[in-house]
């Protein structure tokens, strides 16, 4: 894909992950002619209870993968590990399917073992199939508070004995941020790019409280779980990027809008 200042001249759109996040899609949206309007919406804090996490970290050798599917989770982890992170992650394997996780980790010098496409679970999930027989494996999957199981049941499908725990919560950063979804939405935005299932009930609660309408909102997603959240909440038109990384994003913004 060629960048010509021209493509998305003028036009803005809202993404619903910080530029600390996904600063690939940032630059090159902004390379494209964008106007990048920041909308993350929400910010992770820790659950309501913290003792099943603990007791899974302090254990890490026990498990054969730890899996993160967000960077909130990692941040939760590394907290709870402090300075011993290093040495406690390196008694176990670690899968992400997350930039933002990748890259804080290698900040701690801390080897990730296996990746996938940029933000799609499905992908990591075969991948570790693929890598190996997962009968009896133990895993530990560090998410956010309220996410269905339905995400690992592939694995659990495959042998593995996955441990699904809390490590985050998410929540709206208030009235502020409410308010920011009216002016951006009365600002012409030409579409809002959701990567996760969460950030799209974030933003879907803000919109609720606003009494916004929904109609006419134009949403690019990245995998099936976000594209169905979408769907299923009724969030406007919803055109889904043929791959996860940031070529596939800018592509799908582009088709949409074209």
């Amino acid at each position: 894909m060629s960048d010509t200042t021209s493509l998305l001249s003028g036009r803005r759109i809202i993404l619903t992950r910080p530029r600390a996040q996904v600063p690939e899609l940032w630059d090159r949206l902004g390379s494209l002619g964008a106007e990048v309007i920041d909308f993350s919406g929400v910010r992770g804090f820790p659950p309501d209870d913290l003792h099943l996490l603990r007791e899974s970290v302090s254990f890490l050798e026990n498990y054969d993968w730890v899996l993160f599917g967000s960077v909130y989770a990692t941040d939760a982890v590394l907290a709870e590990l402090g300075k011993d992170a290093p040495g406690a992650m390196a008694q176990t394997r670690l899968a992400t399917n997350d930039p933002a996780t990748v890259r804080r980790l290698n900040a701690r010098q801390i080897p990730v073992h296996l990746t996938a496409d940029p933000y799609d679970w499905k992908h990591l999930c075969e991948n570790l199939q693929s890598r190996e027989n997962l009968n009896d494996k133990m895993m530990l999957y560090p998410c956010g508070e309220g996410v269905s199981d339905e995400v690992i049941a592939p694995l659990r499908q495959a042998g593995a004995q996955v441990d699904q725990v809390a490590a985050y919560r998410l929540q709206n950063e208030g009235d502020s941020a409410l308010e920011a979804i009216i002016r951006c939405l009365q600002a012409d935005v030409a579409a809002v790019v959701f990567l996760s299932s969460e950030s799209v009930y974030h933003f879907t609660a803000g919109l609720e409280r606003m009494s916004v309408e929904r109609d006419r909102i134009r949403c690019i997603s990245v995998g099936s779980r976000t594209t169905a959240t979408l769907q299923e909440l009724q969030l406007g038109e919803v055109h889904q990027a043929l791959s996860s990384d940031t070529d596939g994003l800018v592509e799908a913004i582009i088709r949409a809008l074209s």
